[in-house]
């Protein structure tokens, strides 16, 4: 039986010198074996390199110096042409209604000083179920380059922590109607997506 692998890390290289002989059939790296403990040889790779990362991994809110690093990564959430240039004086702006407002939160995955994911938690106190406050997540989004390794998934248990523990007895979120792989992320977590219906709707000309 014959394994196809697309090695996307150059340290593979290196690192399968002791195996037999393998064809490379493409510039990518696509290699092709017949021995299956290659196969769990590079799944294993894979998982010490990303259970190393998680380790060394801290959520926590934005500081004012990072802004810069989150307008980076929200290019990895939406496309280049919807995400229009803001001011520095309109950053000082927002900044400073984040940091007045205990209310709304920015939580930032951190990685080696680096931010791979980030999320926006929103507390409404409420008159309803006996005063308790509901919760709303916005702009969930991780570094592409770190994406399906749980990274997305630990800031959102972060932030559904975090609600708990301020007097939420519900957080709702929005996700777009064709990102089926985040809809299974929240599905794994615990949201229902069945309970109640969204609706959105956005200013006209937009």
């Amino acid at each position: 039986m014959n394994l196809i692998f697309y090695v996307t890390n150059p340290a593979f290289s290196a690192s399968l010198a002791g195996f037999p002989p393998c064809t490379k059939t493409s510039y990518e790296g696509v290699l092709q074996t017949t021995r299956s403990g290659l196969l769990f040889f590079l799944n294993n790779f894979y998982l010490q390199d990303y259970q190393k990362i998680r380790k060394n991994m801290t959520i926590r809110k934005i500081k004012k110096n990072e802004i810069d690093q989150l307008v980076e990564l929200y290019f990895h959430y939406i496309s280049e042409e919807n995400l229009p240039s803001i001011t520095k004086i309109k950053m000082d702006n927002i900044w400073n209604q984040i940091e007045s407002n205990p209310c709304i939160n920015y939580f930032v995955l951190e990685v080696e000083e680096k931010i791979i994911a980030s999320c926006i938690l929103t507390i409404t106190p409420s008159f309803i179920r006996g005063g308790d406050g509901f919760g709303i997540i916005e702009h969930v989004v991780t570094n592409s380059d770190f994406r399906r390794k749980g990274f997305g998934e630990s800031i959102v248990k972060y932030s559904l922590d975090y609600a708990w523990g301020n007097g939420c007895t519900e957080v709702m979120l929005l996700s777009g109607s064709k990102n089926k792989n985040a809809h299974k992320m929240y599905e794994k977590i615990g949201f229902d997506k069945y309970r109640k219906t969204g609706f959105i709707m956005y200013k006209p000309g937009k």
